[in-house]
């Protein structure tokens, strides 16, 4: 299914996979939304020539959005996704800016070094179980100066995924509703901006 998503002067293509076995990445969730939305409000400047890397992509969204503003972006998702990460970044004429790259969470990313200046994640905290391979995966990819954008839908498993974050030394901070996107405000969205731990780990 084609799904055609306007962001300020901008339209994103998106080819969504309904009847694709994992309907979880091959669907735009609301997560997605919100924080491609949220990019939509910060100055161009913000966002040009950044390194960026997205985890758990899914349809890629998120990470389009900021490569059609300028950040030179790095999609990451499952195997099996990929092809359909390509299709997208083919529709929306971004391959001189936009690559793309299996990344299961818990192994290495090829391109790691030097860390990245942007990570992008969107509705990934969502199981506990496999909270601590996307954290090691984060730490692998990061600097303290590192600037962590995590949109997350709140649920019975949060406080869960966030102790973990806390046991690793990962700090947070709630982006006010004031700062978002006017349309796209959920009381059960937030988005978080993530403070990547340094030598001591600081206390949140």
């Amino acid at each position: 299914m084609l799904r055609e998503i306007d962001i300020g002067d901008k339209t994103i293509v998106i080819h969504e996979q309904v009847d694709f076995e994992d309907e979880v990445g091959a669907t735009v969730w609301d997560c997605a939304l919100v924080l491609a939305h949220y990019l939509e409000v910060l100055s161009p400047q913000h966002l040009r020539g950044k390194r960026t890397i997205e985890l758990g992509s899914g349809t890629g969204l998120v990470g389009l959005v900021a490569a059609a503003m300028g950040a030179k972006v790095l999609l990451t998702d499952l195997p099996k996704l990929v092809p359909g990460l390509r299709r997208n970044v083919e529709a929306n004429d971004l391959t001189h800016c936009t690559r793309v790259q299996a990344l299961p969470w818990g192994e290495s990313c090829e391109e790691q070094e030097p860390r990245f200046d942007l990570v992008l994640l969107a509705d990934c905290l969502y199981d506990s179980s496999t909270t601590d391979k996307l954290v090691e995966t984060l730490l692998s990819l990061t600097h303290p100066q590192t600037e962590v954008l995590l949109a997350h839908e709140l649920r019975d498993t949060s406080a869960e995924c966030f102790d973990k974050l806390r046991g690793k030394g990962i700090c947070w901070k709630e982006i006010p509703h004031e700062q978002l996107h006017p349309e796209w405000i959920c009381d059960e969205i937030k988005i978080f901006k993530l403070t990547m731990p340094t030598v001591p780990q600081p206390s949140c």
